[in-house]
């Protein structure tokens, strides 16, 4: 009676008991040839470290290479973070509670996005902050204002930003408001917040043509 593989159930007769059979030896070819089927089927596209458990591409069901994936982030993929193995700092780990990719900063065995030890480096993170790094805000400066009254512009002073610059263009010139250089004997103001309202303030120091009508641009960072 011969004996069976465990995965193929392919018979494998014992010596000296068990005499050469060609049906047995068919059924083994028929049983090798169907599997060799479903591997070709499932392994197209896919790479010999997987053959015949990952397809890689970029459709639902199919796995992104690591290589690639690596591209994508400009880090190496490191894999799944919430688990208890050893994540590397400087690599990349997926976090499946948030959906979001973590850079490693510091060596560590943790299984949630810490901040301590990952900082978010997911497009979409990435692309908001970038949006929010700098805001504009403009405001038209009226005629017949008085010189030094401190005036509330009625918008909010962005909240966690520090006032980096303000200025007014003139034909194709951008005027530097905060430069002695291109502000004096054109038209010269101070900008900051109010600490009554949290509104956005400013008083006009001296003004001419440049200011009368024309708009404050206030750049915070």
């Amino acid at each position: 009676m011969p004996d069976y593989t465990g995965n193929l159930n392919l018979a494998k007769p014992i010596p000296n008991e068990d005499s050469a059979d060609i049906r047995v030896i068919n059924e083994n070819m028929d049983k090798i040839d169907e599997w060799s089927t479903e591997i070709n089927k499932k392994t197209k596209g896919a790479t010999s470290e997987v053959a015949g458990i990952v397809k890689y591409g970029t459709d639902v069901s199919t796995a992104l290479e690591g290589s690639k994936l690596a591209e994508i982030l400009g880090i190496e993929y490191g894999g799944v973070l919430n688990n208890n193995n050893q994540k590397v700092a400087g690599k990349g780990y997926y976090d499946t509670a948030n959906k979001k990719i973590y850079k490693c900063t510091t060596n560590t065995s943790i299984n949630y996005a810490d901040a301590g030890y990952f900082i978010e480096v997911s497009n979409n993170d990435l692309l908001g902050k970038l949006q929010n790094l700098l805001d504009c805000i403009p405001y038209v400066v009226t005629n017949g204002l008085e010189i030094g009254k401190v005036y509330d512009t009625g918008i909010k002073y962005p909240l966690g930003k520090t006032l980096w610059s303000y200025y007014t263009i003139v034909g194709n010139a951008f005027i530097d408001l905060t430069s002695a250089d291109y502000s004096t004997d054109k038209f010269r103001c101070n900008v900051g917040r109010s600490a009554k309202t949290g509104n956005i303030q400013f008083s006009i120091l001296e003004q001419n043509y440049y200011g009368n009508g024309h708009t404050i641009y206030m750049l915070f960072i």
